[in-house]
């Protein structure tokens, strides 16, 4: 009789054994492809250092701009956010254009070219920069992506 519970139980741990390896392929598919994920992803909420309320890690939101970065700017910023790589860390965007309207940041994912070109206080100081060095436009994201995009640098980025 023993033996025949110490044989269910080691039945039971590789049925459970198995059911992980399956769950963790299963994830492997929803995550971007080359992304690793940090101890950062794995809070459901954190607070901010200024009072506000906190980011939901797991928010539709934040999610989203993390798929948007990845697919558009992660081949050309760092994903650590605070480190230059082909273009500039991007940590801290917010508060670099806070001197102007947030359209002008938008429009400047946009078509960064096009606000070089009409002398834009901000975009002539990153061009001087960075150039030769010339930002994808990205005309297709609305409004609210961007804003996603931004939720989830400014999280990463701390």
């Amino acid at each position: 009789m023993e033996k025949l519970k110490i044989l269910n139980s080691i039945i039971n741990l590789s049925w459970l054994s198995l059911l992980m390896v399956i769950s963790m392929l299963a994830l492997s598919f929803f995550l971007p492809e080359g992304e690793i994920t940090d101890e950062k992803d794995t809070l459901e909420m954190t607070s901010t250092d200024n009072g506000e309320s906190p980011i939901d890690l797991f928010s539709a939101e934040f999610k989203e701009g993390k798929k948007i970065f990845y697919s558009n700017c992660a081949s050309c910023h760092n994903r650590n956010m605070v480190d230059d790589m082909t273009g500039p860390a991007l940590a801290g965007v917010i508060e670099k254009w806070s001197d102007y309207p947030r359209s002008d940041l938008y429009d400047w994912i946009r078509n960064s070219q096009k606000m070089i070109q009409e002398d834009h206080p901000r975009a002539q100081e990153i061009w001087r920069d960075w150039k030769p060095v010339v930002m994808n436009n990205f005309a297709n994201l609305t409004d609210e992506k961007i804003e996603s995009v931004l939720v989830y640098i400014e999280k990463v980025g701390g």
